[in-house]
């Protein structure tokens, strides 16, 4: 045992029939606080916590740990076999709660204390309700690695719940719906659904673990319960899927519990860690891609743009890049500060090339290394297709237009009559054949 874990003898046991006797010469284990707790939020001390006061539904916020695995089932046993809980855990001194689980392969009681980081690990979702999960967040961070630290606790498999408390669990293949429906009309066994790298028919978080809470009376709908607790997708943790779509939604399988009696637990083996679900502790910075607008098709000599929407599952926030290492041009990649399993998009840009086949593949990098799945995805470009000219026809001589013939209008004349002077006669003088003049007057 470590020179940091402290061992004391417990005098008062509260429920000593259902934990470690304290006639058998058992001592508890005093757990440290995790060196990293405080590393990121406030930490504060909650002399209220109580598993009988835990509920399941509002008490679990999974926080910025990939520690799915163990919430899933602890949402699944407070849910169908809270008792087993009750039975296990004492009230310790100074608001500490004291654990009956298996330590180093034998029963033992630990003693973990109520600090606890609510804005950055395992959370209820509100203030003033119960912090049960975060304390047991804590408790298995001591079970699980000597270092004793937050970060251990990133990925795993349910079975490692189970057997922190000597509970015996068994791995199931998603097709196996059969075994699945007769654990969930059972009246002691706890399942917990498992996503792989593949998204299924409906909107489930791939790499993930979710308690399986019930089955529809008529065998065909399930109800989930997401460890994300209101930072689920929609905001429900609790999702209704159809029981057909198992295989394809949680195509990792399931893990099965069967809840035996309260009694002090006995040492079982862990289900061995599927590879799916376990990261290398030497390259623990993970990525996910969740959704993508590549386009398929392509004009030769087209602006393109699109986005690929990442989540958060590992790395450190510094200098990630989506590095493409396809035929495709593209400009972009930058990934912006994505705070722990929250999601992100990267955004791409280019002008697509001559007629072809091209490919994206696309890996993240954290300062120039490269870790995580690889996004591939086949583009066609198409030569652009250049319009005829159409054909012009002559064009009409324009007439050309005289002006007007300019008639100027007939002016009459005003003529303006003669008037004859006035003449006064005098006397008129008539010749006559005969010789003679007659003079008129």
């Amino acid at each position: 045992m470590s020179n940091t874990r402290t061992v004391r003898r417990v005098t008062r046991i509260i429920n000593p029939t259902d934990l470690i006797r304290a006639t058998t010469g058992a001592s508890v284990i005093v757990a440290p606080d995790p060196s990293d707790l405080g590393v990121n939020g406030v930490v504060r001390a909650d002399a209220n916590i109580s598993i009988q006061a835990f509920n399941y539904q509002i008490g679990v916020n999974q926080g910025q740990v990939a520690d799915c695995f163990e919430l899933a089932p602890l949402i699944g046993l407070a849910a169908k076999c809270k008792n087993f809980l009750v039975n296990h855990v004492n009230p310790g001194p100074n608001g500490s709660l004291i654990f009956a689980v298996v330590y180093n392969g034998k029963p033992a009681e630990v003693e973990v204390d109520d600090k606890i980081n609510f804005s950055y690990y395992a959370h209820t979702e509100a203030a003033g309700q119960d912090d049960f999960a975060a304390v047991i967040e804590k408790l298995f961070a001591f079970l699980r690695s000597s270092a004793d630290t937050m970060a251990d606790l990133n990925y795993g498999w349910p079975a490692e719940f189970w057997a922190y408390f000597g509970v015996p669990a068994v791995s199931v293949a998603p097709t196996d719906t059969a075994t699945i429906v007769k654990a969930l009309r059972s009246s002691n066994q706890i399942v917990t659904a498992c996503t792989g790298s593949q998204a299924g028919p409906d909107p489930v978080v791939t790499g993930h673990a979710y308690a399986v809470l019930e089955l529809s009376a008529d065998g065909e709908t399930i109800t989930t319960q997401n460890p994300w607790g209101n930072q689920t997708p929609g905001g429900n943790p609790q999702q209704n899927f159809a029981l057909a779509n198992f295989p394809t939604d949680f195509d990792a399988g399931a893990v099965i519990a069967t809840v035996p009696a309260s009694a002090p637990p006995t040492a079982v083996t862990p289900t061995k860690i599927p590879p799916m679900m376990k990261v290398a502790p030497s390259r623990p910075a993970a990525i996910e891609f969740i959704h993508n607008s590549i386009p398929s098709n392509l004009k030769a000599g087209e602006n393109f743009t699109f986005g690929v929407t990442v989540k958060n599952v590992g790395w450190g926030n510094a200098g990630q890049e989506l590095v493409n290492s396809g035929t495709l041009p593209l400009r972009g990649g930058q990934i912006p500060s994505i705070q722990y399993l929250r999601v992100g998009t990267v955004n791409f840009n280019g002008i697509a090339p001559g007629a072809g086949t091209y490919t994206v593949k696309m890996q993240a990098t954290e300062n120039g290394v490269a870790f995580g799945p690889v996004l591939e995805r086949t583009v066609t470009v198409t030569a652009a297709t250049v319009a005829p000219t159409p054909a012009v026809a002559p064009a009409e001589p324009k007439p050309v237009i005289k002006p007007p013939v300019v008639i100027p209008p007939v002016v009459t004349p005003v003529v303006k009559p003669v008037v004859a002077p006035e003449i006064t006669v005098k006397s008129v003088s008539v010749s006559l054949s005969d010789g003679r003049v007659i003079v008129l007057q």
